[in-house]
C-alpha cells in the first residue's frame, strides 16, 4: 500500500451520489406526472411524449444551475 493521499473526498462523493439519485427519482416522477396530466388534457401522443421527455431534464438543469450560482456566490470559509 502506498502512502499517497486519497484525492477523492468520500463524504463529498456520498453527498453528490445522494443528490444525483434524488434528481433521477424526481425526473421519473415528473415524467409520469406530465404524461398523466397531458393525457387527461387531451394532448396527442407525439407532443405529450416530447414534453414529458424534455421538461424534466430542463428543470433539473435549472436546479443544478441555480445550485452552482448559489454555491459560487457564498464566501468560502
Amino acid at each position: 500500500m502506498s502512502n499517497q493521499p486519497n484525492p477523492v473526498n468520500p463524504e463529498a462523493l456520498k453527498r453528490a451520489s445522494k443528490f444525483g439519485a434524488s434528481l433521477g427519482v424526481f425526473a421519473i416522477i415528473l415524467f409520469v406526472v406530465l404524461w398523466v396530466l397531458l393525457g387527461k388534457a387531451g394532448a396527442e401522443q407525439i407532443p405529450r411524449l416530447f414534453l414529458s421527455l424534455c421538461v424534466p431534464p430542463a428543470i433539473i438543469g435549472l436546479i443544478v444551475l441555480g445550485y452552482l450560482f448559489y454555491g459560487r456566490s457564498r464566501p468560502r470559509q
